[in-house]
């Protein structure tokens, strides 16, 4: 009798009902995340403050990226866990840099430098571990707001997406994908953010889709959430939307996004996780200090998050900080099913579901007869069901043949 494994802590279980199948889910609670852990060190010795610098993961060299703006250069270093180090300078610098995303397409950083007047299009630096280059410029307008610009890697697309904010509003979407920038016209464009407002962009592994979430209307608070399908903005409305989240994290091995919020910076320094437009808290016991605009990446090669920078009435952070999360979600199918009159059924996940806290876990089961009685046996072990040893024979319900 097929039974299924689990690794993971599961909130709520969505079971379709079997039919001639006897099935158990064994569930196993996995360690959760703690809290975030100070890895500082000793002498740091970075800027903190994210209007001048840009952070980003290589999963290639399996380190994470740092990178700050200064007059005529910008200067770069990286974090693999247990210290930082200085890597070569880019020989050309702007006003402030504003993202750094992974182009998972060509296995390289691409920065995106406001001018040094300050508004017009970004200029577009690479990095590859080892040398810098450029991207063309875009053909945008020359009034630009960089601060409410945003850019992110599309994976599904294998593109990026540079949307241009300028007077109008986000009115100019851009996407590359190699030779050169493409204009694209969606039907739906992004509002604009009022001054003082924050606007964060990440891709959602889960939907395939890249992120925006912004305030919109600053002085009544009414925050947007707008996903990008390629050609147009789908906007969706998750309860509640949570608009000054800084910087996102997207980690696809876990099938989430991470957002740490400190603002207002009165309050309780605030972790989420983000998945298919739904919000979830994570209720850590430390934390780092309160600030806004810290940085966040993920290191898929060590499975943490990390976290850097930030700013506060007091000035700049230059701390480093960590957040592992604990076992990734899996399941393991055991055994066969029982040969029957609509054959041999099988139990298995819903495409794509994962059993992960606060998300609903579907399980289905195929190879059926039509009519009959079902029923779906729920476990703790795959050693014993209550004092029984397993496997067990159900020739007590009439199936000598079979297994649990």
């Amino acid at each position: 009798m097929k039974s299924l494994f689990v690794r993971s802590v599961v909130s709520l279980l969505g079971l379709l009902p079997t039919k001639g199948l006897t099935a158990a889910l064994l569930l196993v609670l996995g360690a959760s995340a703690q809290g975030w852990v100070d890895v500082t060190p000793a002498q740091p010795g970075l800027p903190g403050y994210v209007g001048t610098t840009a952070m980003c993961y290589d999963p290639v060299r399996m380190v994470s990226w740092l990178f700050s703006a200064n007059p005529g250069s910008i200067t770069c270093n990286s974090w693999d866990g247990t210290a930082w180090a200085a890597h070569v300078a880019a020989p050309a610098g702007g006003n402030s840099l504003q993202w750094a995303v992974w182009d998972s397409s060509a296995s390289r950083v691409v920065v995106a430098v406001t001018p040094p007047s300050g508004g017009g299009p970004f200029s577009f630096a690479t990095w590859d571990g080892t040398s810098w280059g450029a991207l063309p410029n875009v053909a945008g307008s020359s009034q630009g707001y960089p601060p409410f610009s945003v850019v992110v890697y599309d994976a599904a697309r294998s593109e990026l997406l540079y949307v241009l904010r300028t007077l109008s509003g986000y009115s100019e979407h851009w996407v590359y994908s190699g030779g050169a920038w493409t204009l694209k016209t969606p039907l739906l464009s992004l509002p604009a953010p009022p001054v003082g407002s924050d606007v964060s962009c990440f891709y959602d592994h889960t939907m395939q889709r890249p992120v925006v979430v912004a305030n919109f209307a600053y002085t009544v608070q009414v925050p947007g959430y707008f996903e990008w399908n390629g050609n147009n903005w789908v906007q969706r409305y998750p309860n509640p939307i949570y608009s000054d989240l800084g910087q996102v994290a997207s980690a696809p091995s876990r099938g989430i996004s991470l957002a740490q919020t400190f603002w207002p910076l009165s309050t309780h320094p605030r972790t989420f996780a983000i998945a298919n437009g739904s919000f979830s808290e994570l209720f850590l016991t430390n934390w780092p200090a309160a600030r806004n605009r810290a940085h966040v990446v993920y290191d898929s090669h060590r499975d943490v998050f990390v976290l850097h920078g930030g700013t506060s009435s007091s000035g700049s952070f230059r701390d480093t900080w960590e957040l592992a999360m604990g076992p990734t979600a899996s399941f393991t199918t055991m055994g066969s099913g029982c040969p029957g009159s609509g054959g041999t059924p099988t139990l298995a996940p819903q495409s794509g579901t994962l059993p992960r806290v606060n998300t609903q876990f579907t399980v289905q089961v195929s190879g059926l007869p039509w009519t009959g009685p079902a029923f779906m046996w729920v476990g703790f072990s795959d050693q014993f069901y209550g004092t029984v040893p397993l496997p067990a024979n159900l020739a007590i319900l009439g199936a000598p043949q079979c297994n649990l």
